[in-house]
Protein backbone atom coordinates (compact mmCIF):
# COMPACT_ATOMS: atom_id res chain seq x y z
CA UNK A 1 0.00 0.00 0.00
CA UNK A 2 2.58 2.28 0.62
CA UNK A 3 4.61 1.76 -2.32
CA UNK A 4 0.98 2.45 -4.43
CA UNK A 5 0.61 5.83 -3.17
CA UNK A 6 3.96 6.65 -3.54
CA UNK A 7 3.27 5.89 -7.55
CA UNK A 8 0.15 7.52 -7.12
CA UNK A 9 1.58 11.13 -5.50
CA UNK A 10 4.30 10.89 -8.66
CA UNK A 11 1.48 10.02 -11.08
CA UNK A 12 -0.34 13.32 -9.31
CA UNK A 13 2.77 15.80 -9.32
CA UNK A 14 3.37 14.51 -13.22
CA UNK A 15 0.20 15.56 -14.12
CA UNK A 16 0.54 18.55 -12.52
CA UNK A 17 3.81 19.24 -14.53
CA UNK A 18 2.45 19.46 -17.94
CA UNK A 19 3.06 21.82 -20.92
CA UNK A 20 0.07 23.97 -21.72
CA UNK A 21 1.09 24.19 -25.49
CA UNK A 22 3.46 22.57 -27.43
CA UNK A 23 5.17 24.13 -31.26
CA UNK A 24 7.27 21.59 -33.41
CA UNK A 25 9.55 23.17 -35.51
CA UNK A 26 11.53 20.14 -36.90
CA UNK A 27 10.03 16.52 -37.08
CA UNK A 28 12.85 14.08 -38.64
CA UNK A 29 12.35 13.12 -41.88
CA UNK A 30 8.49 14.38 -42.11
CA UNK A 31 7.29 18.04 -40.91
CA UNK A 32 4.63 20.02 -43.06
CA UNK A 33 6.05 19.05 -46.30
CA UNK A 34 10.28 19.95 -45.44
CA UNK A 35 12.40 16.92 -45.00
CA UNK A 36 14.47 17.66 -42.25
CA UNK A 37 17.03 15.41 -43.04
CA UNK A 38 19.83 18.11 -43.62
CA UNK A 39 23.15 16.63 -45.77
CA UNK A 40 25.95 18.67 -44.25
CA UNK A 41 29.04 20.50 -46.19
CA UNK A 42 27.72 19.16 -49.70
CA UNK A 43 30.00 20.02 -52.65
CA UNK A 44 27.13 20.20 -55.66
CA UNK A 45 27.84 20.79 -59.57
CA UNK A 46 25.33 22.87 -61.70
CA UNK A 47 25.68 22.39 -65.35
CA UNK A 48 25.02 25.47 -67.84
CA UNK A 49 26.93 27.26 -70.44
CA UNK A 50 29.21 29.83 -70.41
CA UNK A 51 28.88 33.02 -72.68
CA UNK A 52 32.21 34.35 -73.20
CA UNK A 53 31.51 38.14 -74.53
CA UNK A 54 28.58 38.83 -71.50
CA UNK A 55 30.61 36.67 -68.86
CA UNK A 56 27.54 35.60 -67.47
CA UNK A 57 26.43 31.66 -67.11
CA UNK A 58 23.05 30.29 -67.85
CA UNK A 59 22.06 27.12 -65.97
CA UNK A 60 20.54 24.35 -67.29
CA UNK A 61 18.39 24.12 -64.24
CA UNK A 62 18.41 27.34 -62.60
CA UNK A 63 19.11 27.24 -58.70
CA UNK A 64 18.32 30.91 -56.42
CA UNK A 65 19.56 31.84 -53.34
CA UNK A 66 17.07 33.88 -52.21
CA UNK A 67 14.95 32.83 -48.73
CA UNK A 68 17.61 32.36 -46.78
CA UNK A 69 17.39 28.92 -46.57
CA UNK A 70 20.67 27.24 -44.85
CA UNK A 71 21.81 24.89 -47.19
CA UNK A 72 22.48 27.30 -49.82
CA UNK A 73 23.26 30.43 -47.85
CA UNK A 74 26.53 28.35 -46.53
CA UNK A 75 28.21 28.55 -50.02
CA UNK A 76 31.59 29.76 -49.79
CA UNK A 77 32.46 28.99 -53.33
CA UNK A 78 31.65 28.53 -56.97
CA UNK A 79 33.77 28.01 -59.15
CA UNK A 80 33.75 27.70 -63.10
CA UNK A 81 35.37 24.78 -65.07
CA UNK A 82 34.98 23.84 -68.72
CA UNK A 83 33.79 19.89 -68.38
CA UNK A 84 35.09 17.79 -70.17
CA UNK A 85 32.38 16.58 -72.25
CA UNK A 86 29.93 19.61 -70.52
CA UNK A 87 28.78 16.54 -67.70
CA UNK A 88 28.93 16.66 -64.35
CA UNK A 89 30.19 13.61 -64.20
CA UNK A 90 33.65 14.61 -65.50
CA UNK A 91 33.95 17.42 -62.97
CA UNK A 92 33.55 14.36 -60.15
CA UNK A 93 36.42 12.15 -62.09
CA UNK A 94 38.37 15.08 -61.79
CA UNK A 95 37.74 15.76 -58.28
CA UNK A 96 38.12 11.88 -57.56
CA UNK A 97 41.69 12.03 -58.77
CA UNK A 98 42.33 15.09 -56.58
CA UNK A 99 41.10 14.01 -53.38
CA UNK A 100 42.78 10.54 -54.15
CA UNK A 101 46.46 12.82 -54.67
CA UNK A 102 45.54 14.93 -51.76
CA UNK A 103 45.14 12.16 -49.78
CA UNK A 104 47.86 10.04 -50.50
CA UNK A 105 50.09 12.99 -50.03
CA UNK A 106 49.55 13.35 -46.80
CA UNK A 107 50.34 10.07 -45.83
CA UNK A 108 53.28 10.07 -47.78
CA UNK A 109 54.43 12.87 -45.37
CA UNK A 110 53.18 11.07 -42.40
CA UNK A 111 55.96 9.14 -40.28
CA UNK A 112 53.00 7.73 -38.67
CA UNK A 113 53.14 4.09 -38.26
CA UNK A 114 50.92 1.78 -40.95
CA UNK A 115 50.45 4.88 -43.30
CA UNK A 116 51.93 2.14 -46.18
CA UNK A 117 48.30 0.38 -45.21
CA UNK A 118 46.73 3.77 -45.58
CA UNK A 119 48.05 4.39 -49.24
CA UNK A 120 46.97 1.03 -50.24
CA UNK A 121 43.27 1.37 -48.63
CA UNK A 122 43.02 4.77 -50.11
CA UNK A 123 44.31 3.06 -53.80
CA UNK A 124 41.72 0.29 -53.46
CA UNK A 125 38.81 2.53 -52.30
CA UNK A 126 39.48 4.71 -55.24
CA UNK A 127 39.53 2.38 -57.74
CA UNK A 128 36.03 1.07 -56.43
CA UNK A 129 34.83 4.10 -56.84
CA UNK A 130 35.53 4.22 -59.79
CA UNK A 131 34.52 1.02 -61.27
CA UNK A 132 31.74 0.03 -59.56
CA UNK A 133 29.31 2.54 -61.09
CA UNK A 134 29.93 1.13 -64.21
CA UNK A 135 29.69 -2.60 -63.30
CA UNK A 136 26.33 -4.62 -65.06
CA UNK A 137 24.86 -7.89 -64.12
CA UNK A 138 25.47 -11.38 -65.74
CA UNK A 139 23.01 -14.46 -65.75
CA UNK A 140 24.82 -17.78 -64.62
CA UNK A 141 22.37 -19.89 -67.12
CA UNK A 142 22.39 -23.46 -65.05
CA UNK A 143 20.50 -24.49 -62.41
CA UNK A 144 21.92 -23.68 -58.49
CA UNK A 145 22.49 -27.17 -58.71
CA UNK A 146 24.96 -27.35 -61.82
CA UNK A 147 26.11 -24.13 -60.84
CA UNK A 148 27.83 -25.92 -57.67
CA UNK A 149 28.55 -29.12 -59.25
CA UNK A 150 30.75 -27.07 -62.31
CA UNK A 151 31.99 -25.04 -59.83
CA UNK A 152 33.85 -27.90 -58.21
CA UNK A 153 34.72 -30.14 -61.31
CA UNK A 154 36.17 -27.46 -64.08
CA UNK A 155 35.30 -23.57 -62.70
CA UNK A 156 33.92 -22.69 -66.61
CA UNK A 157 30.80 -21.15 -66.44
CA UNK A 158 27.72 -20.17 -69.17
CA UNK A 159 26.48 -16.65 -68.17
CA UNK A 160 24.02 -14.59 -70.56
CA UNK A 161 24.42 -10.38 -70.47
CA UNK A 162 23.11 -7.00 -71.88
CA UNK A 163 24.67 -6.65 -75.02
CA UNK A 164 22.77 -3.11 -75.34
CA UNK A 165 24.68 -2.48 -71.87
CA UNK A 166 28.29 -4.67 -72.24
CA UNK A 167 30.66 -4.37 -74.58
CA UNK A 168 32.20 -7.34 -73.25
CA UNK A 169 35.64 -9.16 -74.99
CA UNK A 170 38.20 -12.05 -74.12
CA UNK A 171 39.93 -11.57 -71.08
CA UNK A 172 37.66 -8.97 -69.50
CA UNK A 173 37.28 -9.37 -65.42
CA UNK A 174 34.25 -10.13 -63.67
CA UNK A 175 33.55 -8.89 -59.93
CA UNK A 176 31.40 -10.21 -56.80
CA UNK A 177 28.11 -8.15 -56.61
CA UNK A 178 28.50 -5.43 -54.07
CA UNK A 179 27.28 -6.64 -50.82
CA UNK A 180 26.64 -10.08 -51.53
CA UNK A 181 30.24 -11.27 -49.62
CA UNK A 182 31.89 -9.86 -46.77
CA UNK A 183 35.04 -10.35 -45.40
CA UNK A 184 36.86 -8.51 -42.54
CA UNK A 185 39.33 -5.77 -43.67
CA UNK A 186 41.33 -3.11 -41.42
CA UNK A 187 39.54 0.34 -42.01
CA UNK A 188 40.38 3.36 -40.46
CA UNK A 189 42.83 1.74 -38.16
CA UNK A 190 39.92 -0.67 -37.18
CA UNK A 191 38.77 -4.29 -37.74
CA UNK A 192 35.63 -3.61 -39.53
CA UNK A 193 33.02 -6.41 -41.82
CA UNK A 194 32.68 -4.69 -44.96
CA UNK A 195 31.63 -5.77 -48.50
CA UNK A 196 33.90 -7.86 -50.23
CA UNK A 197 36.56 -5.78 -51.40
CA UNK A 198 36.49 -5.15 -55.75
CA UNK A 199 38.75 -8.71 -56.31
CA UNK A 200 38.78 -10.02 -60.19
CA UNK A 201 36.52 -13.58 -58.93
CA UNK A 202 36.62 -14.28 -62.99
CA UNK A 203 37.89 -14.03 -66.75
CA UNK A 204 35.70 -13.73 -69.86
CA UNK A 205 37.01 -16.75 -72.25
CA UNK A 206 34.36 -16.08 -75.23
CA UNK A 207 31.37 -13.75 -75.88
CA UNK A 208 29.02 -13.71 -78.41
CA UNK A 209 25.50 -12.59 -79.15
CA UNK A 210 25.14 -12.38 -75.40
CA UNK A 211 26.32 -15.09 -74.10
CA UNK A 212 29.75 -15.52 -71.99
CA UNK A 213 31.92 -18.40 -70.80
CA UNK A 214 33.70 -17.27 -67.34
CA UNK A 215 37.13 -19.05 -66.39
CA UNK A 216 36.92 -18.52 -62.63
CA UNK A 217 40.34 -17.46 -60.95
CA UNK A 218 41.63 -18.28 -57.63
CA UNK A 219 39.91 -18.84 -54.23
CA UNK A 220 38.02 -15.91 -52.32
CA UNK A 221 40.11 -14.94 -49.46
CA UNK A 222 37.97 -15.20 -46.13
CA UNK A 223 34.09 -14.57 -47.50
CA UNK A 224 30.92 -14.45 -45.47
CA UNK A 225 27.75 -14.75 -47.03
CA UNK A 226 25.64 -11.65 -46.55
CA UNK A 227 22.78 -12.10 -44.28
CA UNK A 228 20.16 -10.24 -47.28
CA UNK A 229 21.35 -12.97 -49.30
CA UNK A 230 20.15 -16.49 -47.60
CA UNK A 231 19.87 -18.43 -51.12
CA UNK A 232 21.89 -18.85 -54.13
CA UNK A 233 25.40 -18.31 -54.89
CA UNK A 234 27.54 -14.73 -54.97
CA UNK A 235 26.16 -13.17 -58.25
CA UNK A 236 28.61 -11.85 -61.11
CA UNK A 237 29.03 -8.39 -62.55
CA UNK A 238 31.38 -7.06 -65.57
CA UNK A 239 32.75 -3.84 -65.95
CA UNK A 240 30.77 -2.01 -68.99
CA UNK A 241 33.77 -2.25 -71.45
CA UNK A 242 37.25 -2.96 -71.52
CA UNK A 243 38.83 0.16 -70.94
CA UNK A 244 37.23 0.59 -67.45
CA UNK A 245 39.25 -1.22 -65.15
CA UNK A 246 42.53 0.04 -67.28
CA UNK A 247 41.73 3.55 -67.10
CA UNK A 248 40.56 3.74 -63.72
CA UNK A 249 43.82 1.73 -62.96
CA UNK A 250 45.91 4.21 -64.80
CA UNK A 251 43.61 7.17 -63.05
CA UNK A 252 44.31 5.95 -59.46
CA UNK A 253 48.06 4.97 -60.52
CA UNK A 254 48.75 8.73 -61.49
CA UNK A 255 47.52 10.27 -58.52
CA UNK A 256 49.59 7.92 -56.67
CA UNK A 257 52.45 8.75 -58.63
CA UNK A 258 52.04 12.71 -58.60
CA UNK A 259 51.39 12.85 -54.84
CA UNK A 260 54.63 10.41 -54.10
CA UNK A 261 56.29 13.21 -56.20
CA UNK A 262 55.11 16.10 -54.27
CA UNK A 263 55.99 14.63 -51.46
CA UNK A 264 59.58 13.84 -52.53
CA UNK A 265 59.68 17.29 -53.81
CA UNK A 266 58.40 18.93 -50.31
CA UNK A 267 55.85 20.88 -51.82
CA UNK A 268 53.17 20.76 -49.91
CA UNK A 269 51.00 23.74 -51.79
CA UNK A 270 50.61 21.33 -54.55
CA UNK A 271 48.51 19.40 -52.61
CA UNK A 272 46.51 21.83 -51.22
CA UNK A 273 44.95 21.91 -47.18
CA UNK A 274 41.51 21.23 -47.47
CA UNK A 275 41.14 23.17 -43.86
CA UNK A 276 42.27 26.77 -45.31
CA UNK A 277 39.36 29.35 -46.61
CA UNK A 278 40.08 33.15 -47.65
CA UNK A 279 37.90 35.67 -48.07
CA UNK A 280 38.71 36.49 -51.36
CA UNK A 281 37.83 33.46 -52.83
CA UNK A 282 34.03 34.45 -52.66
CA UNK A 283 34.88 37.87 -54.78
CA UNK A 284 36.49 35.83 -57.44
CA UNK A 285 40.34 36.13 -56.56
CA UNK A 286 42.57 33.30 -57.65
CA UNK A 287 44.27 31.71 -54.93
CA UNK A 288 47.55 30.03 -54.94
CA UNK A 289 48.14 26.87 -56.64
CA UNK A 290 46.56 24.33 -53.92
CA UNK A 291 44.98 26.34 -51.58
CA UNK A 292 41.68 26.43 -53.16
CA UNK A 293 38.61 26.11 -51.01
CA UNK A 294 36.36 23.57 -53.37
CA UNK A 295 37.97 20.76 -54.56
CA UNK A 296 41.49 20.17 -56.13
CA UNK A 297 39.98 18.71 -60.11
CA UNK A 298 43.04 17.02 -61.90
CA UNK A 299 42.70 16.04 -65.31
CA UNK A 300 44.06 12.96 -67.10
CA UNK A 301 45.45 12.15 -70.77
CA UNK A 302 46.14 8.61 -71.58
CA UNK A 303 48.50 6.69 -73.31
CA UNK A 304 49.51 3.19 -74.02
CA UNK A 305 53.32 2.04 -72.58
CA UNK A 306 55.40 -1.23 -72.29
CA UNK A 307 57.85 -0.42 -69.91
CA UNK A 308 57.58 -2.33 -67.01
CA UNK A 309 54.90 -1.92 -64.25
CA UNK A 310 56.54 0.29 -61.39
CA UNK A 311 53.65 0.44 -59.25
CA UNK A 312 53.93 -0.09 -55.37
CA UNK A 313 52.58 -3.60 -53.98
CA UNK A 314 48.45 -2.75 -53.67
CA UNK A 315 48.94 -1.84 -57.75
CA UNK A 316 50.12 -5.74 -58.04
CA UNK A 317 46.26 -7.47 -57.64
CA UNK A 318 45.17 -5.41 -60.76
CA UNK A 319 48.25 -5.64 -63.08
CA UNK A 320 47.33 -9.21 -64.33
CA UNK A 321 43.31 -7.97 -64.70
CA UNK A 322 44.73 -5.07 -66.96
CA UNK A 323 47.23 -7.20 -69.17
CA UNK A 324 44.11 -9.52 -69.77
CA UNK A 325 41.05 -7.25 -70.17
CA UNK A 326 41.63 -5.88 -73.62
CA UNK A 327 42.50 -1.93 -74.66
CA UNK A 328 46.65 -2.00 -74.23
CA UNK A 329 46.54 -5.60 -73.95
CA UNK A 330 50.07 -6.85 -72.26
CA UNK A 331 50.81 -2.78 -71.83
CA UNK A 332 49.61 -0.76 -69.57
CA UNK A 333 48.02 2.51 -69.42
CA UNK A 334 49.75 5.40 -68.45
CA UNK A 335 47.93 8.81 -67.03
CA UNK A 336 49.69 12.14 -66.53
CA UNK A 337 47.53 14.47 -64.29
CA UNK A 338 47.61 18.39 -64.28
CA UNK A 339 44.85 20.83 -62.15
CA UNK A 340 42.09 21.19 -64.22
CA UNK A 341 42.40 25.21 -64.65
CA UNK A 342 39.68 27.98 -63.40
CA UNK A 343 37.97 30.32 -66.14
CA UNK A 344 36.52 31.91 -62.55
CA UNK A 345 33.87 32.42 -60.14
CA UNK A 346 30.83 32.89 -59.90
CA UNK A 347 29.69 36.83 -58.36
CA UNK A 348 27.99 35.25 -55.01
CA UNK A 349 26.88 38.39 -53.99
CA UNK A 350 24.23 39.03 -57.01
CA UNK A 351 23.71 35.37 -56.96
CA UNK A 352 21.83 35.91 -54.03
CA UNK A 353 20.07 38.77 -54.66
CA UNK A 354 18.16 36.88 -57.80
CA UNK A 355 15.52 34.82 -58.44
CA UNK A 356 15.15 32.04 -60.75
CA UNK A 357 13.65 34.45 -63.42
CA UNK A 358 16.64 36.30 -63.33
CA UNK A 359 18.96 34.00 -63.38
CA UNK A 360 17.22 32.11 -66.63
CA UNK A 361 17.15 36.04 -68.39
CA UNK A 362 20.29 37.07 -67.00
CA UNK A 363 22.86 34.29 -66.36
CA UNK A 364 25.06 34.40 -63.25
CA UNK A 365 28.30 37.13 -63.28
CA UNK A 366 31.50 35.78 -63.86
CA UNK A 367 34.25 37.22 -62.07
CA UNK A 368 37.70 35.95 -63.63
CA UNK A 369 40.33 36.89 -60.97
CA UNK A 370 44.50 37.27 -61.91
CA UNK A 371 45.60 33.78 -62.75
CA UNK A 372 42.23 32.50 -64.01
CA UNK A 373 41.86 31.06 -67.63
CA UNK A 374 39.60 30.44 -70.52
CA UNK A 375 37.13 32.88 -69.91
CA UNK A 376 39.12 35.60 -72.76
CA UNK A 377 40.96 33.17 -74.75
CA UNK A 378 38.73 33.92 -78.00
CA UNK A 379 37.18 30.36 -77.99
CA UNK A 380 33.55 30.05 -79.25
CA UNK A 381 30.84 31.61 -77.82
CA UNK A 382 28.74 28.77 -76.23
CA UNK A 383 30.80 26.63 -74.05
CA UNK A 384 29.85 23.68 -71.97
CA UNK A 385 30.71 24.74 -68.15
CA UNK A 386 30.54 23.30 -64.55
CA UNK A 387 30.08 25.11 -61.93
CA UNK A 388 31.53 23.74 -58.91
CA UNK A 389 29.65 24.96 -55.06
CA UNK A 390 31.17 24.69 -52.31
CA UNK A 391 29.43 24.64 -49.06
CA UNK A 392 31.25 25.15 -45.44
CA UNK A 393 28.74 24.19 -42.69
CA UNK A 394 28.15 26.65 -40.48
CA UNK A 395 25.14 27.54 -40.55
CA UNK A 396 22.77 24.79 -41.68
CA UNK A 397 19.34 24.94 -39.96
CA UNK A 398 16.84 28.31 -39.97
CA UNK A 399 13.66 28.28 -39.21
CA UNK A 400 10.58 30.96 -38.22
CA UNK A 401 8.08 30.67 -35.88
CA UNK A 402 5.42 32.66 -34.14
CA UNK A 403 5.13 31.71 -30.38
CA UNK A 404 1.31 31.89 -28.44
CA UNK A 405 0.29 34.64 -25.87
CA UNK A 406 2.92 34.03 -22.74
CA UNK A 407 2.31 35.09 -19.15
CA UNK A 408 4.12 36.26 -16.57
CA UNK A 409 5.82 33.17 -14.78
CA UNK A 410 5.46 30.91 -18.28
CA UNK A 411 8.96 29.08 -18.68
CA UNK A 412 9.87 27.68 -22.64
CA UNK A 413 11.73 24.43 -23.03
CA UNK A 414 13.27 23.46 -26.49
CA UNK A 415 13.62 19.57 -26.95
CA UNK A 416 16.39 19.44 -29.90
CA UNK A 417 17.46 15.74 -31.11
CA UNK A 418 20.42 15.81 -33.99
CA UNK A 419 21.49 12.45 -35.00
CA UNK A 420 24.32 11.95 -37.36
CA UNK A 421 24.20 9.48 -40.34
CA UNK A 422 26.83 8.68 -43.12
CA UNK A 423 30.37 7.32 -42.72
CA UNK A 424 32.00 5.24 -44.98
CA UNK A 425 33.88 7.65 -47.67
CA UNK A 426 33.07 10.99 -45.91
CA UNK A 427 35.64 13.35 -44.43
CA UNK A 428 35.77 12.52 -40.82
CA UNK A 429 33.14 9.87 -41.19
CA UNK A 430 30.74 12.36 -41.13
CA UNK A 431 27.50 12.50 -39.49
CA UNK A 432 27.91 9.51 -38.07
CA UNK A 433 31.00 9.05 -36.30
CA UNK A 434 32.01 12.94 -36.24
CA UNK A 435 32.38 14.93 -32.89
CA UNK A 436 30.07 17.86 -33.92
CA UNK A 437 29.54 20.59 -31.53
CA UNK A 438 25.99 22.66 -32.61
CA UNK A 439 25.74 26.63 -31.89
CA UNK A 440 21.87 27.31 -30.79
CA UNK A 441 21.09 31.36 -31.54
CA UNK A 442 17.33 32.94 -31.08
CA UNK A 443 17.05 35.79 -32.98
CA UNK A 444 20.31 36.25 -33.94
CA UNK A 445 21.58 35.69 -30.34
CA UNK A 446 23.87 33.05 -29.35
CA UNK A 447 22.21 30.89 -27.12
CA UNK A 448 23.86 28.02 -26.32
CA UNK A 449 26.45 25.49 -27.50
CA UNK A 450 26.02 21.84 -27.13
CA UNK A 451 26.72 17.88 -28.08
CA UNK A 452 24.73 15.31 -28.83
CA UNK A 453 27.59 13.01 -29.24
CA UNK A 454 26.92 9.47 -27.43
CA UNK A 455 30.16 7.58 -25.79
CA UNK A 456 27.94 4.91 -23.46
CA UNK A 457 27.06 2.95 -27.16
CA UNK A 458 29.17 -0.02 -25.53
CA UNK A 459 27.01 0.19 -22.48
CA UNK A 460 24.09 -1.58 -24.73
CA UNK A 461 22.40 -4.85 -22.46
CA UNK A 462 22.71 -7.06 -25.46
CA UNK A 463 26.34 -6.69 -25.90
CA UNK A 464 28.56 -9.19 -27.19
CA UNK A 465 25.52 -11.58 -28.57
CA UNK A 466 24.71 -9.06 -31.12
CA UNK A 467 26.97 -7.96 -34.36
CA UNK A 468 28.60 -4.91 -35.75
CA UNK A 469 29.97 -2.08 -35.02
CA UNK A 470 27.01 -1.32 -32.13
CA UNK A 471 29.55 -0.65 -29.73
CA UNK A 472 31.10 2.59 -31.34
CA UNK A 473 30.72 6.26 -30.35
CA UNK A 474 28.17 7.89 -32.53
CA UNK A 475 26.65 11.19 -33.24
CA UNK A 476 23.38 11.65 -31.36
CA UNK A 477 22.45 8.09 -31.10
CA UNK A 478 23.62 4.46 -30.47
CA UNK A 479 22.27 1.35 -32.61
CA UNK A 480 19.11 -0.26 -30.94
CA UNK A 481 18.70 3.05 -28.13
CA UNK A 482 15.51 5.68 -27.70
CA UNK A 483 17.04 9.66 -29.07
CA UNK A 484 14.69 12.04 -26.45
CA UNK A 485 17.39 14.47 -27.20
CA UNK A 486 17.84 17.20 -24.49
CA UNK A 487 15.77 19.80 -22.83
CA UNK A 488 17.12 22.91 -22.64
CA UNK A 489 15.28 26.28 -20.88
CA UNK A 490 15.27 28.94 -23.41
CA UNK A 491 12.96 30.99 -21.33
CA UNK A 492 15.15 33.97 -21.54
CA UNK A 493 16.21 33.67 -25.54
CA UNK A 494 12.73 33.65 -27.01
CA UNK A 495 9.43 36.18 -27.16
CA UNK A 496 6.41 36.34 -27.68
CA UNK A 497 5.03 36.55 -31.24
CA UNK A 498 8.11 35.72 -34.40
CA UNK A 499 11.17 34.25 -33.22
CA UNK A 500 14.14 32.74 -35.28
CA UNK A 501 16.50 29.67 -34.30
CA UNK A 502 18.96 28.77 -36.27
CA UNK A 503 21.72 26.26 -35.36
CA UNK A 504 25.62 25.89 -36.75
CA UNK A 505 27.95 23.26 -36.24
CA UNK A 506 31.52 22.71 -35.93
CA UNK A 507 33.20 19.30 -36.56
CA UNK A 508 36.36 17.49 -35.06
CA UNK A 509 39.00 17.65 -37.43
CA UNK A 510 41.64 15.14 -37.21
CA UNK A 511 44.50 16.46 -39.30
CA UNK A 512 43.87 20.11 -37.49
CA UNK A 513 43.01 18.78 -34.05
CA UNK A 514 40.66 21.64 -33.29
CA UNK A 515 36.65 21.98 -34.39
CA UNK A 516 36.04 23.69 -37.83
CA UNK A 517 32.69 24.41 -40.49
CA UNK A 518 32.30 21.11 -42.28
CA UNK A 519 32.94 20.52 -45.73
CA UNK A 520 32.45 16.86 -47.11
CA UNK A 521 35.67 16.70 -50.08
CA UNK A 522 35.57 12.90 -49.47
CA UNK A 523 31.71 12.16 -50.16
CA UNK A 524 31.68 14.99 -53.13
CA UNK A 525 34.79 12.71 -54.42
CA UNK A 526 33.73 9.22 -53.79
CA UNK A 527 29.95 9.63 -53.87
CA UNK A 528 28.85 9.69 -50.27
CA UNK A 529 26.75 12.03 -48.49
CA UNK A 530 26.61 13.51 -44.69
CA UNK A 531 23.61 14.10 -43.28
CA UNK A 532 22.26 15.15 -39.58
CA UNK A 533 18.70 14.25 -39.15
CA UNK A 534 16.87 17.19 -36.62
CA UNK A 535 14.05 17.17 -34.12
CA UNK A 536 13.10 20.51 -31.99
CA UNK A 537 9.77 21.50 -30.35
CA UNK A 538 9.35 23.74 -28.19
CA UNK A 539 6.94 23.61 -24.96
CA UNK A 540 5.17 25.94 -22.61
CA UNK A 541 5.11 25.82 -19.18
CA UNK A 542 2.45 27.95 -16.75
CA UNK A 543 3.88 29.35 -13.56
CA UNK A 544 2.11 26.33 -11.70
CA UNK A 545 3.81 24.13 -13.31
CA UNK A 546 7.13 25.27 -13.08
CA UNK A 547 7.17 25.79 -9.35
CA UNK A 548 5.57 22.13 -8.92
CA UNK A 549 8.88 21.19 -11.18
CA UNK A 550 11.15 23.31 -8.62
CA UNK A 551 10.16 21.40 -5.31
CA UNK A 552 10.98 17.64 -6.94
CA UNK A 553 13.60 16.36 -5.00
CA UNK A 554 14.01 13.82 -7.70
CA UNK A 555 12.97 15.37 -11.47
CA UNK A 556 11.11 12.68 -13.06
CA UNK A 557 11.90 13.48 -16.94
CA UNK A 558 14.24 15.54 -18.21
CA UNK A 559 12.19 18.05 -19.08
CA UNK A 560 11.75 18.47 -15.30
CA UNK A 561 15.13 18.77 -14.91
CA UNK A 562 15.20 21.58 -17.22
CA UNK A 563 12.65 23.29 -15.29
CA UNK A 564 14.68 23.18 -12.17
Amino acid sequence: RDGQGVEEDLADRANRIRPRAALTLASGCCHAGRNDNVEIGAISVLEGRLLVSRRTILLDQPVSLLGGSAPWTSIISAEVFRCRGGSAAAARRAALAGYIARVMYKEAQSERRGNQRRLAEVFDMAFEALVVPQLRPVVVTMSETRQRRQRRSSSVLRASYDSGLVKAELGMPLYVQEGDLYTDRFVAGKWRKTAYPLRRVGRVLAARNGTLHIKLVGPLKHPSCSPMRRKGLPRLVIPTGPEVAPEALALVRGAKNLALWMARSQKPDAAGNETEARDDRRKGARQPQGSAVGPLLLEASRSCATDADEGGSEAAGHRRLIEESGGCRRQRYETNLSEVQSLGYVDLEAWAKMDVEAIKKQGLPLLVGHGDHGADNGTDEDQRVCVITTRREGLFFEHEFQLPQLYTGDRLVLQLVITGHGWADTTEQCGEFCHAVYRLSFNGTLAYNITQFRDDCDENPIGPRQHGTWNESRNGWCPGSVEPGLYIDVTEHVRQGSNRLSISLDVWSESAREYLPYTNYAGFALGDAAFLTLGASIFVYDAAAAREAAVHATPATAAVEALR
